[in-house]
């Protein structure tokens, strides 16, 4: 049986020291803010910037990405501009999107210009990050979720994957690994709620309009909401039917 050591680790770069702050990008048909430029290789490091041990470590099973691979992506902008780039990822730890320039350098986006993400070719399929909603809980409005339901209804998925230590009571053997952590928020007309994943769905008629009652009633004559799953096929079949 493993025990919990720490969860206050986090995953960094190396930053190059003529690297450029807040420079442009170019991103297929337009350009981007970037906040940094960081090389490899990869430090782990704790959230006081401290280097764990004085040593490069990146044994830590798993990765703090949605995906690992670098996928084709369509970014929309807060002014509507639509672009679309190779090489991105959605880092979940930090919260933040990546940009591989080259084999040895990658950029950080700038926070407030990417309104959305969408990577189309995932293994599940087309997947959409967003933000620029309200704070709630630790998350600002530069705080990315991904998009479960979208419309009059929209069911967002914050996902953080923090870096874990485990210790085997009986072994002594330590693990580091990267372990997913989810939280639900229900936003509708602006307003965002925290989403039970157990709670909420059993009673997610609570939040239906009174305007798309019929449309909720129709839905569940053939599919039960049981889960987080039926419960955004719930909220994008009103959100479709408006």
């Amino acid at each position: 049986m493993y025990k919990l050591l720490s969860v206050l680790v986090c995953i960094t770069y190396f930053h190059s020291t003529n690297a450029q702050s807040a420079s442009q990008v170019i991103l297929g048909n337009g350009t981007l803010q970037a906040q940094n430029s960081m090389y490899y290789p990869v430090a782990l490091v704790n959230r006081q910037g401290q280097r764990i041990n004085g040593e490069i470590d990146i044994t830590a099973e798993g990765n703090p990405y949605y995906v690992n691979e670098w996928h084709k992506a369509t970014i929309t902008t807060f002014e509507g501009v639509i672009l679309t780039a190779d090489n991105i990822k959605m880092h979940l730890q930090a919260n933040k999107v990546y940009y591989k320039k080259n084999e040895k350098e990658i950029i950080e986006l700038s926070d407030g210009q990417i309104r959305e993400l969408t990577f189309n070719d995932v293994q599940e399929g087309k997947v959409t990050f967003a933000c620029g909603y309200a704070a709630i809980d630790k998350n600002t409005v530069n705080t990315y979720y991904k998009v479960l339901s979208s419309g009059t209804y929209n069911l967002l998925c914050y996902i953080d994957k923090p870096l874990v230590e485990t210790k085997n009571q009986y072994s002594g053997e330590k693990r580091t690994a990267f372990e997913t952590y989810t939280a639900y928020y229900m936003v509708i007309n602006g307003v965002i709620k925290a989403f039970n994943p157990k709670k909420d769905v059993k009673n997610i008629e609570k939040y239906i309009l009174t305007a798309d009652k019929k449309i909720h009633e129709n839905f569940m004559k053939t599919t039960t909401v049981k889960d987080i799953t039926t419960a955004a096929a719930l909220l994008n079949y009103i959100n479709n039917y408006n």
